[in-house]
């Protein structure tokens, strides 16, 4: 049963500034309501990683979608490195105490780190074959780009 008044009250009160003030106070997220503006707590309305400078949006690129097979592979090697199941176990520290090179103690995290090189070379070169600047825009994802300074 979908409760329309109850819906609308809520809304209106999160529009009210001084309540949509609260969530950058508590959570250091930006609010869109301007007029919310004015009662965020100063040391969070001059945080520039809540509030960017204007200038920011101008050095920004949008991300272009990665191939599938990319996308595959780092979703497969992140849930074997959280869940440390997979090809590799790490050594116990008994076998580490007994003189085993670190090397060879943590292969999950060399493979990891592998895996994380190949998934950012292919986003390189995924964006450096084509490279949308953008202004601004709410609706795109957006990251700032290392390259322009």
């Amino acid at each position: 049963m979908i409760h329309l008044d109850a819906a609308l009250k809520w809304i209106n009160l999160r529009q009210d500034p001084k309540v949509d003030a609260g969530i950058p106070n508590a959570a250091f997220y930006a609010t869109a309501n301007k007029a919310a503006r004015q009662y965020v707590k100063p040391a969070v309305a001059r945080d520039p990683l809540v509030y960017p400078a204007d200038e920011v949006p101008g050095r920004m690129t949008r991300l272009k979608p990665m191939p599938h097979e990319i996308r595959r592979l780092r979703n497969r090697l992140w849930a074997r490195l959280k869940t440390g199941r997979g090809r590799h176990r790490t050594v116990p520290a008994a076998a580490c105490a007994a003189g085993t090179p670190a090397s060879k103690a943590q292969p999950a995290a060399v493979e990891a780190a592998r895996a994380s090189y190949l998934v950012a070379r292919a986003r390189s070169a995924a964006n450096a074959a084509s490279t949308n600047r953008i202004t601004s825009s709410s609706d795109d994802v957006h990251t700032a780009s290392t390259a322009s300074a």
